[in-house]
């Protein structure tokens, strides 16, 4: 890639047009991931930068438009991008132009891309999640599909042994997301907590956005916290065995016990509040990791 990336003062990247938007764009919107994305090398970093865009414009879908039928125009544009982008011939969109350029660099297959973008079909509509099965293969779709994309960008393929971390790390991440994006679900009518869960602790969605009785209400969120937990455990011993140039795409994983413990704070209201951790914080964490070559 010419021109490379340089830092600004404030640690974050800029490179050349295209990328620099995409960047750009991650930086602002996608906080944690853009901290992750700077411990990979150049020129994986860019490559990153480009798909987590990409993931950005799909799945900022909802807040983008008026209806459902708009927002499925606005996801058939990307499978259209992605058919025009495997063909050779990208459109003259500043993060399909970067996101062709990383596919051709890393011969990274459609099919994880495709999925993506079918999962983001349920963000625009209101019906509720039923099982955590269905939330699980959403999020093996969406978070977890990200990170074996990310791991193909920086590889050039998918690593052996990889599977099951990125499985595991996107199901601990997409969890913990979900729990922190409730005001926000909440403020637009979406369910993405499962009425399993729900009915597992005697608890209709209607009570646990207004009921009083919190100490129902964090049960489930306790119980989804253990689940995330898990996950992010098991994800971690998987990843042993890969590479260290193969983590920065699983390092959001090492921020979720953070956030785990601000939403089992019991002075945090997960349906009003939304948890944060102090930047500082969640740099250090990932530099101690980057070090040490693991999750």
């Amino acid at each position: 890639m010419r021109g490379g990336p340089f830092l600004w003062q404030d640690g974050t990247m800029e490179t050349q047009h295209g990328l620099s938007y995409c960047a750009d764009m991650v930086r602002r919107l996608d906080k944690d991931r853009f901290l992750t994305a700077l411990f990979a090398p150049e020129p994986g970093r860019a490559r990153l930068m480009a798909l987590y865009a990409f993931n950005l414009e799909v799945a900022r879908t909802r807040e983008q438009v008026s209806e459902p039928m708009i927002g499925e125009i606005r996801l058939q544009w990307w499978r259209d991008a992605l058919d025009a982008i495997y063909k050779g011939s990208p459109p003259e969109h500043e993060v399909a132009q970067a996101l062709a350029r990383a596919i051709g660099e890393a011969q990274l297959e459609r099919g994880v891309l495709d999925r993506l973008i079918d999962a983001r079909s349920f963000d625009l509509y209101d019906a509720p999640m039923a099982t955590l099965d269905d939330l699980v293969r959403y999020l093996e779709d969406t978070s977890s599909g990200l990170m074996a994309a990310g791991v193909t960008l920086l590889s050039g393929n998918q690593e052996a042994g990889a599977h099951q971390a990125v499985k595991q790390a996107g199901i601990a991440w997409g969890l913990t997301g979900m729990l922190r994006a409730l005001p926000f679900h909440i403020e637009r009518s979406q369910q993405f907590v499962p009425e399993e869960i729900l009915k597992r602790h005697d608890v209709v969605w209607s009570d646990f956005l207004h009921s009083e009785e919190r100490s129902r209400n964090k049960s489930v969120i306790d119980s989804i916290c253990d689940l995330a937990t898990e996950a992010a455990d098991r994800g971690r011993s998987a990843s042993r065995d890969l590479p260290k140039e193969s983590l920065p795409p699983l390092m959001p994983v090492v921020l979720t016990p953070h956030y785990l413990r601000q939403l089992r704070r019991p002075d945090v209201d997960p349906c009003k509040d939304i948890p944060e951790v102090p930047v500082f914080r969640k740099q250090l964490t990932l530099m101690k990791h980057a070090l040490l070559g693991r999750l």
